[in-house]
């Protein structure tokens, strides 16, 4: 069932709500981004206004009663205050992306902090737009061939085109936006991890692939999480074919100079 198709409810005089989703319970109760307006035939008992009301009043109620249905008929949204949104659940931003999802329709749009840890390239078939709220990440990509490392700031926005490895590297205090579409049912995102030993730069040096996970994307924070813990605990999926050392799951202490702690130029 869509968030945005009509539900019926069971009640009695009292309300009684069954959020028939989990994903629009844990979404848009924290996003706050879908309304709601209630009544029970002709007469209008109230309104309830945000999903968080609503599961304030299922919650409320025991045991269940019976009674006619209540129709709830979706509306648009209110818009979220991102400093307002930061302030009440910075909390959910949690490794190893450190995202939430605020909207999931035709477009995901999520916010992401920091610090992360990750050594992936992750390789989405469809673009991907970055902006950066408060401070800078570092973007590493893999550029027709050629290792480099794109910096956003604090105001910058970047929009990386289709079937780029990247890894984006998150620092400390920092919060981001990233839109990406929803994924065609035939796409398939890549998580790949390149071997740092082997040369990648030189005549004839060609980056070496250690590991390369594959999945639809349907729920990206959850499956990357998975992807990791996988290729961690795998000695055999960390070993470089062609070498013979073992590819790190995050980056060395020290490895990454954090932008926001130098001057820029």
């Amino acid at each position: 069932m869509s968030d945005f198709e009509q539900v019926s409810f069971v009640a009695n005089d009292e309300w009684i709500i069954d959020l028939v989703e989990q994903r629009v319970a844990l979404g848009s109760s924290q996003a706050g981004s879908t309304l709601h307006s209630a009544s029970i035939g002709n007469r209008n008992p109230g309104s309830v206004q945000t999903v968080p009301q609503l599961i304030a009043l299922r919650m409320s109620l025991s045991p269940r009663p019976t009674g006619p249905y209540i129709t709830l008929t979706n509306m648009l949204g209110p818009p979220i205050n991102l400093p307002k949104w930061l302030d009440e659940n910075s909390h959910l931003l949690q490794p190893p992306v450190n995202n939430y999802c605020v909207y999931n329709e035709d477009f995901t749009v999520m916010i992401v902090g920091g610090p992360n840890a990750r050594t992936d390239y992750h390789i989405n078939q469809t673009p991907e737009w970055f902006y950066q709220h408060r401070g800078a990440m570092m973007l590493k990509v893999v550029d027709d061939g050629i290792f480099r490392d794109i910096i956003i700031r604090q105001g910058d926005m970047f929009l990386l085109p289709p079937n780029t490895p990247h890894n984006p590297v998150r620092f400390a205090n920092t919060i981001g936006l990233v839109i990406e579409q929803r994924r065609p049912a035939d796409s398939i995102d890549r998580m790949r991890w390149y071997c740092a030993s082997c040369p990648r730069a030189g005549p004839g040096a060609e980056a070496v692939i250690v590991h390369e996970a594959a999945f639809h994307c349907t729920d990206l924070g959850s499956q990357i999480k998975s992807a990791v813990k996988d290729f961690k605990n795998n000695d055999e999926k960390r070993r470089c074919g062609k070498c013979g050392e073992l590819a790190d799951w995050a980056p060395k202490p020290g490895s990454i100079q954090d932008p926001n702690l130098v001057a820029s130029t």
